[in-house]
């Protein structure tokens, strides 16, 4: 069982690690343009080109929440997926307005700190040049939303399948257990009964060996694996049943590694592997 904690702590470490890969992808874009410009000859401080990628990468980052939620509501995915498409037309539109004024919004209020002003140019031009950014950037988004729904959807039937196979064996082995064990007590009572004419104090070690496992069944809460040590109780005193059943007939010697003692298998397991 996963602690409540760790439970409480994976959004924020998300959001934590979200929030550094958008940095890190401002930060190297800016980079980039330093390097271009000085490449180029064109000597630029270094606070600008960081300002303008970090202003698109920050604000970007957070409406790509916003898309992600905004595709939940109308999905473009699943047999009606082309009548929600035009919901997106306008949402992408929206999308590039609040991108355009978010980053410019902190490039001013930046370039006021350093005592400089920033001309977006043309309001209109510039809105036009960062919308044919932002509808692909907007596009992709989707598309990233749209493959990730598919990919959960699809581990969500594996776990599926996964989870009614495993019912499925559970309630084999149910029934088999509850299928061996009267037939094992049957034919043990049947033995002890027969031994009593022949020899009164092997019969008595016998139904000494028997009330072990008929306390462990007495006493079974319904679990369909148990430790493997309980398992090898059974074992042991259906051994020791079939030694005083076939006496001189029958030898046995169980090794069990310390280590496995505590692993979990299906109840009867070692007993079934006998009759396999």
């Amino acid at each position: 069982m996963v602690d409540r904690p760790s439970r409480d702590r994976s959004p924020i470490l998300f959001w934590i690690a979200y929030a550094g890969a958008r940095l890190a992808l401002g930060t190297w874009l800016g980079l980039n343009v330093i390097i271009g410009h000085r490449n180029s000859g064109q000597p630029i401080a270094a606070w600008e080109p960081l300002t303008w990628e970090l202003s698109s990468a920050l604000v970007m980052g957070a409406l790509a929440v916003f898309v992600y939620r905004f595709e939940r509501r109308f999905p473009l995915s699943g047999a009606d997926w082309l009548r929600r498409l035009p919901i997106h037309v306008p949402a992408a539109i929206v999308f590039s307005a609040i991108h355009t004024v978010g980053m410019v919004g902190i490039r001013k209020l930046v370039y006021a700190a350093y005592g400089a002003r920033y001309d977006f140019g043309d309001p209109w031009l510039g809105f036009a040049y960062e919308l044919q950014k932002d509808l692909i950037t907007y596009a992709v988004i989707v598309c990233f939303c749209v493959a990730w729904r598919a990919v959960c959807a699809r581990r969500e039937r594996e776990l599926t399948v996964i989870r009614l196979e495993r019912d499925l064996s559970e309630a084999r082995l149910v029934q088999l257990t509850a299928q061996i064990e009267p037939h094992f007590m049957f034919n043990t009572l049947n033995a002890i009964s027969n031994r009593m004419h022949e020899d009164i104090d092997a019969a008595d070690r016998m139904i000494a060996a028997f009330t072990v496992p008929l306390r462990v069944a007495l006493n079974e809460t319904g679990a369909t694996r148990v430790r493997v040590s309980a398992d090898v109780v059974w074992l042991e005193r259906y051994f020791e049943l079939m030694r005083e059943r076939f006496r001189g007939k029958l030898e046995t010697r169980i090794d069990v590694d310390p280590a496995a003692r505590a692993a979990r298998i299906p109840r009867l397991l070692l007993l079934l592997g006998l009759h396999t």
